[in-house]
């Protein structure tokens, strides 16, 4: 019997020459829930003809990143090519790239740019980068750099080249402190993301609850046509979306997922409105038909959710109706 080296495993799989084994695919798969969130405001039918669900309509998932990315921090990505990857994370169909980055959130997106900024002035310092960015290791080391230096100072404070290298090193220390706040919240958005993917897929957390999860979608304009005049474009009306995403438990214990979208000219992304969606949507029947006395409800941390008129009326308000949360 031949035994494949994981070499020679992998070049079979970029030439197509044999299918990947199960447990890769489905730590592929497991990879990718881990690293997006279930859309609420958008489905696929499932074209995987060995899964369950094939030709069903789903809701997708939205990946956090760029597949190529994904790609890079996948464990067992020596095994597979890029190609190879791509290929098995989209056989149903399920996981997407948002219609939009606009959401990306400050802190993940500097932490890139921030890493980028230390390696470029670590590598003009002659610092020794590893191939694993160890942080703590880099902050004490750089600490050491800068004591050592300003002791030299006190004996010769007109050296140019050590004042020129201490301001340097404290910019990689800024950086490099920055850096350690980005990390500390990859980590809470990390431990997050994987409880509302629980949540949302779990029919035993969900007894006797509804999940409720609240977002402005994009400004969208009705009636856009292919070819049209200027002073059509430009006077065409934008209108706001606040879109509800509601899990419950039917009467099959199956996890059904609804989705209320509030569309307005006049709808300010502000607390008031985020209030008065709620209203709204409890007035629905739909929504009576449904209702829990538990709510689980998940938001951004935008400033219009981020608010005492929502914390006071989730608090109060719902309170008084005997509303769980």
């Amino acid at each position: 019997m031949n035994i494949l080296s994981g070499n020679d495993l992998k070049g079979m799989l970029e030439r197509g020459g044999v299918a990947i084994p199960n447990e890769l695919k489905k730590s592929i798969e497991d990879f990718l829930k881990e690293k997006s969130n279930i859309a609420s405001n958008r489905l696929f039918v499932n074209k995987n003809p060995t899964d369950t669900n094939y030709k069903k309509l789903e809701n997708a998932r939205y990946l956090e990143d760029q597949i190529s990315e994904l790609y890079k921090s996948f464990p067992f990505s020596n095994e597979i090519s890029k190609s190879t990857f791509y290929k098995y994370s989209n056989v149903s169909g399920e996981f997407k790239n948002p219609y939009r980055w606009t959401d990306l959130c400050d802190y993940c997106e500097s932490g890139k740019r921030l890493k980028i900024e230390i390696e470029n002035l670590m590598t003009e310092m002659n610092f020794e980068i590893q191939e694993t960015f160890d942080l703590k290791k880099t902050i004490d080391i750089s600490e050491k750099r800068l004591a050592n230096i300003e002791t030299i100072l006190q004996n010769d404070p007109l050296n140019q080249i050590r004042n020129s290298e201490i301001e340097k090193l404290k910019d990689i220390l800024t950086k490099l402190k920055s850096f350690q706040t980005v990390i500390f919240h990859k980590n809470v958005a990390k431990t997050q993301r994987a409880a509302y993917n629980k949540q949302t897929q779990s029919t035993t957390f969900l007894e006797g609850k509804i999940l409720i999860e609240v977002d402005f979608k994009q400004r969208i304009t009705i009636g856009l046509s292919p070819r049209q005049i200027n002073k059509e474009y430009y006077s065409q009306t934008t209108r706001s979306c606040l879109g509800f995403g509601i899990y419950f438990l039917n009467g099959l214990n199956q996890i059904e997922l609804i989705n209320f979208d509030i569309i307005s000219s006049d709808l300010c992304e502000d607390a008031r409105a985020v209030v008065r969606g709620f209203w709204l949507l409890r007035e629905q029947d739909f929504f009576k038909d449904i209702e829990k006395k538990n709510y689980v409800i998940w938001m951004d941390c935008g400033k219009h959710f981020r608010n005492c008129e929502v914390v006071g009326y989730l608090l109060k308000e719902l309170a008084e109706d005997k509303i769980q949360g």
